[in-house]
């Protein structure tokens, strides 16, 4: 490519690679080479065939430095591998470095990279798009990331699945003049992805004929395509099992599970939402990767048709370009159908969320509905032990009243009963020379008690003003409770027939608390009282002497 058309930050990926390097590079050198030489200059180790495989391994720059001069070689793929999942890639940045500069290999190849090492969560667009660069008669130079589903083959944790989303990093270049071998990088290969490679390298060299670099593109996009057909029918199967549960469920009074069989016991709760939240997730991410794999097999298609015209067609070579293109075609359908096959699933995923929500919704409706009943009893509870309290605090001031009338009697009789007073021979009353001393001790006592109530009701009796000007509750002053049981004013303004004539002066008679019952008609709420005075917070005045309705 022309020099003044090389645009490429390298400042900013040399600032990328400082900060990725612990978690993307590893302390130790695992590059293997796979290479396809021309063996036929007639020498010993190579007399036996028109093309000659060999595997070995890279670990310093003078071998990258013979690979580069060796001209016999027709085909280079370097292999870097990695453990597992989300760890360092098997290679030291030193020899990655030396590779990508002996090779000269565009600065993209590094974006591709960097979608490995260490992290703790994916990213589904940190994954860049096909780049390619085309130099006539220089060379041509593309790199890409295929990402696959594969089987983890481990125990799977609490919400895992069975499957395992991996990648692979390819770059490619092609020395348009023939001069240098087509060089392919591989991070992270699958294991049947080496295996096809190395079988398509041994069938070229079983039948004598030239390996057209593109192929290998096809294998790869092949390997990647494997396994999603059989991912998506796993998901369909979690969908499906879902929707079943939210369709066939029993709520609200249809609920019966005693007489319910087991297959048939479904409880929907926020549990199976949040499930269907990551079904929908997993479907939207292979959403994603199917529009990557598009954007990757059109570019690859497009470049081997254009590598085709340059190199095949124009010098009328014989080649297998048009069966590869096919191919890509073949491979572009498939994905389509399984871009379709997505969106029909995250469909059904949005309506069997859409019905979760209502059952959800339809749940909590009825449990609030069956909490309103439950209310609606205890106050209707709380009401007859209101009525039943009101009615005892009568029948208590019936008996006080009536001790009352027989308190004088009480007193006489006990006087009279003491040694005070006592009878002579001839049944003459005597009352003792010492009956002073009753007197004396009972009315000091009693000026003691009196005294002592009143300190106490008067310093250490809280009256929470606020309580009272709530309820509207007019307190009787506690120094006419005694008259006020036989006052006239009292019993005049007792009576609930008095009406407005009653005197806005004079005390307001005793109202006991009692909570509002919410009856229904119509479908509108409306309260109903059994009293007069409505009063904050839910309660109404019952008047203590109004008779019962």
């Amino acid at each position: 490519m022309t020099r003044y058309l090389n645009l490429d930050d390298a400042e900013s990926l040399k600032g990328h690679c400082d900060a990725r390097a612990a978690d993307l590079f590893n302390a130790r050198d695992d590059l293997e080479i796979l290479r396809l030489r021309n063996g036929r200059d007639g020498t010993d180790d190579e007399k036996d065939g028109f093309w000659v495989a060999s595997r070995e391994y890279v670990i310093n720059i003078k071998q990258l430095q013979d690979l580069n001069s060796d001209s016999k070689d027709e085909l280079q793929i370097f292999f870097i591998r990695q453990d597992r999942s989300w760890t360092t890639l098997n290679i030291t940045r030193n020899l990655f470095e030396d590779v990508l500069s002996m090779f000269q290999v565009f600065l993209p190849f590094w974006r591709c990279a960097f979608t490995f090492g260490r992290k703790l969560k994916e990213n589904n667009f940190e994954f860049p798009p096909f780049h390619f660069r085309w130099s006539p008669k220089e060379a041509f130079e593309c790199t890409y990331v295929l990402r696959r589903v594969e089987l983890h083959n481990r125990t799977p944790a609490e919400g895992q699945g069975l499957w395992s989303i991996r990648q692979s990093a390819v770059y490619h270049k092609s020395d348009l003049s023939g001069a240098k071998p087509d060089r392919f990088i591989i991070i992270a290969p699958s294991e049947r992805s080496e295996d096809m490679l190395e079988q398509s390298i041994e069938f070229a060299t079983e039948e004598s004929q030239p390996l057209v670099p593109f192929n290998i593109h096809r294998l790869l996009i092949a390997d990647s395509l494997k396994n999603w057909q059989e991912y998506l029918a796993s998901l369909e199967a979690k969908l499906r099992d879902q929707s079943d549960q939210a369709v066939l469920a029993k709520v609200g009074a249809e609920k019966d599970r005693e007489n319910m069989p087991p297959h048939m016991d479904f409880n929907i709760n926020f549990l199976d939402r949040q499930k269907l939240k990551q079904l929908k997730d997993s479907v939207i991410d292979a959403q994603v990767i199917f529009y990557s794999i598009i954007n990757y097999t059109k570019g690859i298609q497009a470049q081997a048709k254009r590598y085709c015209e340059y190199l095949h067609l124009s010098s009328g070579i014989k080649c297998d370009c048009i069966s590869i293109l096919d191919e890509f075609d073949l491979h572009i359908a498939e994905v389509e159908i399984y871009i379709k096959r997505t969106s029909m699933l995250n469909d059904r995923a949005e309506a069997t969320a859409k019905l979760l929500s209502d059952i959800l919704h339809y749940e909590e409706a009825v449990a609030l509905k069956k909490l309103g009943n439950e209310s609606q009893k205890e106050t209707v509870a709380m009401y007859s032990l209101t009525e039943q309290s009101t009615k005892d605090a009568a029948a208590v001031k019936i008996l006080t009243i009536i001790a009352l009338i027989y308190l004088p009697t009480t007193i006489v009789a006990n006087f009279f009963s003491t040694q005070f007073v006592h009878s002579d021979d001839d049944g003459n009353l005597q009352i003792s020379s010492r009956a002073w001393m009753l007197a004396a001790f009972a009315i000091p006592l009693t000026a003691i008690t009196v005294a002592i109530w009143w300190v106490w009701v008067r310093f250490f009796t809280e009256v929470k003003t606020s309580m009272t000007q709530e309820i509207n509750i007019t307190r009787i002053n506690r120094l006419d409770s005694f008259r006020s049981v036989f006052s006239k004013r009292k019993r005049q303004n007792s009576d609930l027939e008095a009406g407005s004539n009653a005197s806005p002066t004079s005390p307001q008679p005793l109202m006991a608390l009692v909570p509002i019952r919410e009856t229904y008609s119509g479908g509108q709420a409306h309260q109903k009282a059994f009293g007069q005075d409505f009063l904050p917070g839910g309660t109404f005045a019952y008047p203590l002497s109004a008779k019962n309705e």
